[in-house]
């Protein structure tokens, strides 16, 4: 009978074993176009049609691993996929499209397909009569209700105090890559702000901290004049805008057309621009420093009119009517395709979730964010394209302070990770990236390696940053950013690590800005730049920098890297490859400058103004120890920093330079900085557009240079 007993407790032990055993085992659910989402099973055999199926099955699943196989071919979404803590408690989630050699072979797409062979040549003599007379090439149209779509987004503001996380308008693209909207010019160049008569509601003031903030019924649009006959064709555009710089360089802006009087010659915007409306023709005798400050890039485009469609790959898209219009030289080729971004929201938002990896997925042809993560966890995107995006994929959560009394110290995203991803042809930024608690300065343990981020600024200029890092202990490592017009990398926080990248042609259309920049905040220390390499990055514009320290911020280590013509003075003495603006106990150390026009500048405020900006800081300071918590232990110079008594001084010790001067101006320390002799003085000097190669064959029997070339810089 014992035996008995024991047999059966046994063969239940056994049975409890099988049962949890069963419970956690992987489950594995495939998606294909040729699958169903009503009667497929999410067996290999039977697949589901679509992704937002198979992530239902997912949060209706126990815990345990499971994984989602996409087939190859291209997935189109109406509405955005959401995933909350609770659907990820206990499970591991990976969603994963075959191995590809090129690009990914599964495409989430966040609007529509239209095969170019559906366009049709345009007759109608009104709408013909509307397009410039010059323009090249032959009107075509789609109308896009034929293809059942029944809204598209509208063109908002966008740029300088209107940031948000808003969709952007939808756009049109020929087989994934952007179209450009109608436009005038139709190059680069931007046209001048005549006499100003209004500047509209201002709500910032250049060189001061004071803000006046705007009730709805008191934003008023400037008006100002033009002194060319161009304007006339856009005085009955119901939807155009305008573009570009109105006041300072940093604050670029794009606001609809109110009014054009082609009589007076005069605009009048629909909403104001946070400086007020400045003239290309400063008026004489003007001390304001606002009149001067981004000449060099102020002035405008009109974009969004059918009246400006004049050349080949332009669009204009009726939202009205819904139709689109583009004009070709010739018709596409056979597989060519349109595509129109109609989704709204992000195609996936992550919300407090964790344990899920993404790998071998491109991500595109969306209104918002590819990708929309906060407050997330272990989370590893690998192998992923994100193009032909409204919004940057977002991967953020921050924890800074108690709210409500209740401790949100643990909310915050942690050991996240992006890998082998491409990020280009994007319309407002690349990615934004952070974690960690700001209070504890509990690290994020994120990490962003072997990433490729090219042109992921194609709508808004300024402010559309490649890569923007936040939080605490964010590691950018073994990536490139290129052909980024003017912001490219943000960072604030503490403790990040930006190391062994390459950023080449960045901010060539930059003024007042860097290449890497950081800015506010007298407590985001412990970051380090170190043995990157930095080329071609200079503005023709205005003064630019390689690695910029901006409105007093401090602290920063900028180690071993290697800066090529890059940085520009532009008149400003203080402006170098590395340029400390108010701020303080910055390190330029062992690094290498080739043809800058100076390695290293700083401006330095007065007592008085750092006085005021640590005051203004107060209420952030309220939500962290300084005096006596973990920002004292880490950062033993920080009540030196927050004095402003003390000398604010910057340092520049060991650096080597070529072609170029050590520092022009600012209360800098400088120590053991030589020159360095290429083993052909001339040809390097001719050479503005230097590789890594170039380097290590002109310079490399240098210790320094053969020590930095020894990292391993760039993707992999």
């Amino acid at each position: 009978m014992q035996h008995m007993q024991k047999c059966v407790k046994i063969t239940l032990a056994a049975a409890v074993a099988t049962a949890l055993c069963d419970a956690f085992c992987a489950q594995t659910v495939f998606v294909s176009p040729n699958g169903s989402d009503t009667v497929g099973t999410g067996t290999e055999e039977k697949p589901f049609a679509s992704l937002s199926k198979a992530i239902e099955v997912f949060c209706a699943a126990e815990p345990g691993d499971f994984e989602i196989r996409i087939a190859e071919g291209e997935y189109y979404f109406d509405k955005g996929i959401s995933i909350l803590p609770r659907h990820t408690k206990g499970k591991t989630l990976s969603i994963t499209g075959p191995k590809f050699s090129s690009e990914p072979k599964v495409r989430l797409i966040g609007g529509i397909k239209i095969e170019a062979i559906n366009l049709e040549r345009v007759s109608d003599k009104n709408v013909l009569s509307k397009i410039p007379a010059d323009a090249r090439g032959a009107l075509y149209k789609i109308d896009l209700k034929k293809f059942g779509v029944k809204k598209l987004g509208e063109v908002i503001r966008l740029g300088w105090g209107s940031w948000n996380s808003r969709p952007i308008e939808s756009e049109a693209f020929l087989n994934r890559k952007p179209m450009v909207p109608a436009r005038y010019p139709n190059n680069d160049s931007l046209l001048k702000i005549g006499k100003v008569f209004d500047p509209g509601s201002i709500t910032h003031f250049v060189g001061s901290d004071a803000y006046v903030p705007l009730k709805n019924e008191n934003r008023r649009g400037a008006t100002f004049g033009y002194d060319f006959d161009r304007p006339a064709r856009w005085a009955n555009a119901q939807d155009a805008f305008l573009r570009g710089n109105f006041s300072v360089g940093w604050a670029y802006d794009q606001i609809k057309i109110k009014k054009i009087d082609t009589a007076a010659k005069t605009i009048t915007l629909s909403d104001f621009h946070a400086y007020g409306v400045r003239s290309n023709t400063p008026p004489k005798g003007s001390r304001d420093y606002a009149d001067r400050a981004g000449l060099e890039v102020r002035g405008y485009q009109v974009f969004n009119l059918i009246e400006e469609l004049d050349m080949p790959g332009e669009y204009f898209i009726d939202r009205k009517n819904l139709v689109f219009y583009t004009i070709l030289e010739s018709k596409p080729k056979d597989g060519d395709c349109f595509y129109f971004s109609l989704l709204p929201d992000p195609i996936l938002s992550i919300s407090g979730s964790e344990n899920i990896k993404i790998q071998n997925i491109e991500f595109s042809v969306t209104r918002n964010s590819p990708i929309r993560g906060e407050f997330c966890r272990n989370i590893e995107i690998n192998k992923c394209f994100f193009r032909s995006c409204g919004r940057p994929m977002v991967l953020n959560g921050v924890s800074l302070k108690r709210r409500d009394e209740s401790d949100y110290s643990s909310r915050m995203s942690k050991n996240n990770k992006i890998l082998n991803c491409k990020f280009f042809d994007n319309a407002t930024g690349g990615a934004a990236i952070g974690g960690g608690n700001r209070r504890t300065l509990e690290s994020s343990n994120v990490l962003i390696s072997n990433c490729t981020f090219n042109k992921n600024s194609l709508r808004v200029f300024c402010g559309s940053y490649a890569l923007s890092i936040s939080g605490v202990g964010v590691r950018f490592a073994n990536s490139r950013i290129s052909n980024q017009r003017q912001s490219t990398l943000v960072f604030t926080g503490n403790n990040h690590i930006i190391e062994k990248n390459i950023f080449e042609r960045c901010c060539e259309f930059a003024n007042d800005y860097g290449v890497v920049y950081t800015y506010s905040n007298l407590a985001q220390l412990g970051n380090v730049i170190r043995y990157n390499f930095f080329t071609n990055n200079r503005s023709n514009f205005g003064p630019s920098a390689g690695v910029y320290v901006d409105e007093s911020n401090a602290g920063v280590l900028v180690s071993h890297n290697i800066f090529c013509n890059t940085g520009n003075n532009a008149g400003a003495s203080s402006f170098g490859a590395v340029y400390i603006h108010g701020g303080c106990e910055t390190r330029a150390e062992k690094n290498i400058f080739i043809n800058c026009k100076s390695a290293f500048g700083s401006q330095t405020w007065t007592d008085e103004k750092y006085a005021k900006k640590l005051q203004g800081e107060a209420k952030w300071r309220a939500s962290i120890d300084i005096e006596n918590g973990p920002y004292h232990k880490a950062y033993p110079r920080l009540s030196r920093i927050l004095d402003p008594s003390e000398p604010r001084i910057n340092y520049a010790f060991h650096n080597k330079i070529f072609n170029s001067s050590m520092a022009l101006n600012g209360l800098l320390l400088l120590y053991g900085n030589s020159y360095i002799s290429p083993s052909d003085a001339k040809a390097v000097r001719n050479n503005q557009h230097l590789t890594l190669r170039d380097v290590k064959k002109y310079f490399g029997n240098d210790p320094l240079v053969k020590h930095i070339l020894s990292r391993d810089i760039g993707p992999h």
